[in-house]
């Protein structure tokens, strides 16, 4: 073989090396390269993930406190009142007297009204009644006893249910008892008379001119 044909094929020789590296390494980048990109996939796909799952988590823990909590102040209130019949006395409401139940008789002083010792406000539920507002108006500020004698499909425990929803407080067991012996007096709702008529007799009422 001539020196020319050595220093050509050696030439030749040195020239396909970095070629066929170049090829090596691709085949092997290729081959890294989805495991790698498979890793960063589940890296970047890890922390989203588990962010999510964190916020579901908190948020899951939030509304099941709420929902436990409403829960609880529901059934107390609920057993609160399951545990009294309509118009008895509750201890856990404030005491009110006749005549702070008769300032309200309105809707700007609010419409409150006396069952037995129980004292309810009916202000928004006066427009709901279905007999309408003016009879419901006519115990503002007083006791829906009388009314209940003569209208006693109200006597029903859906209704003193209702009402008993309105609870705001009591009135003593005197005024109570007050309501009581008025309600089967047929002269308690005698209007007052003038001081100058000279009075003979209350009930019935008989008067004479001074």
């Amino acid at each position: 073989m001539s020196l020319r044909w050595k220093i050509f094929h050696g030439i030749r020789q040195r020239s396909q090396i970095p070629p066929l590296q170049v090829i090596v390494r691709g085949y092997n980048t290729c081959q890294q390269s989805p495991t790698e990109k498979e890793h960063g996939s589940s890296r970047n796909t890890r922390d989203p993930a588990t962010l999510y799952a964190t916020y579901v988590a908190v948020a899951a823990l939030g509304i099941s406190y709420y929902i436990t909590f409403k829960y609880k102040r529901n059934v107390y209130a609920l057993s609160a009142t399951q545990n009294v019949q309509c118009g008895q006395l509750r201890k856990d409401m404030k005491t009110y007297t006749l005549e702070e139940v008769g300032k309200h008789d309105s809707k700007e002083n609010r419409i409150w009204v006396t069952f037995g010792q129980g004292v309810y406000d009916i202000t928004e539920f006066v427009d709901k009644h279905p007999g309408g507002p003016s009879k419901i108006m006519m115990a503002a500020g007083g006791t829906v006893d009388p009314f209940w004698t003569i209208f006693a499909n109200h006597n029903t425990p859906e209704i003193h249910s209702l009402l008993e929803s309105m609870r705001i407080g009591n009135i003593s067991e005197e005024d109570a008892e007050s309501n009581k012996s008025d309600l089967y007096d047929p002269y308690a709702n005698e209007p007052a008379r003038h001081k100058a008529l000279i009075i003979n007799g209350n009930k019935p009422f008989c008067a004479e001119p001074s």
